[in-house]
């Protein structure tokens, strides 16, 4: 099999090697190849085949596994790797809060439903006194009075509480003395 791994595994080799306490020329002798060969390996770890990675791990006498997970775990890693999992970690809290948007906005869709389907049964209910109300030439303030306070009842409480309903009702009857008061005084 003709692999070659795209991963910097130089340090972890020339790492293992000195832990060996082997120098290159040992460890080149032991694969049969010239010390400057094996120091190319060495130099070029991210351009090695999986043959060429097996033949090093025997002769350092480690699992090619030991190799590789000694590049995953106990190197730091480049600047360039550390840009990558900065942006990972970036794009993981982007997409978090995108998710928390998402819930947020879909809470919102489901109310403002709500308040389409409990207006829409309001008007099926009550569409022969809003046909009424609405072919008058001038509709009385306390009709729209009325009618406002009877949408506020049909709003669903997530949107406005029960007390917010009532301060929402409480308003429209001071708008509507507020009308009487000025209609009296002209």
């Amino acid at each position: 099999m003709y692999l070659i791994l795209y991963m910097d595994i130089s340090n972890s080799i020339r790492k293992l090697r000195e832990s060996k306490h082997l120098t290159q020329q040992e460890v080149a002798d032991r694969l049969q190849i010239e010390r400057s060969n094996y120091a190319r390996f060495e130099a070029r770890g991210n351009k090695l085949t999986i043959e060429q990675l097996e033949k090093i791990a025997e002769a350092l006498g480690v699992k090619i596994t030991e190799i590789l997970i000694d590049k995953l775990q106990n190197e730091e890693p480049t600047p360039k790797e550390q840009a990558l999992l900065k942006e990972v970690e970036t794009l993981k809290k982007r997409v978090e809060d995108l998710e928390s948007q998402n819930k947020t906005l879909q809470k919102s869709i489901d109310m403002v439903s709500k308040v389409f389907e409990n207006a829409m049964g309001f008007i099926a209910t009550n569409k022969g006194s809003l046909n009424d109300m609405l072919s008058q030439e001038n509709i009385p303030s306390s009709d729209l009075t009325n009618f406002s306070k009877d949408i506020i009842d049909v709003v669903p409480d997530e949107l406005f509480n029960k007390k917010e309903k009532e301060d929402l009702k409480k308003r429209a009857d001071e708008q509507m003395s507020d009308l009487r008061r000025k209609k009296k005084e002209n």
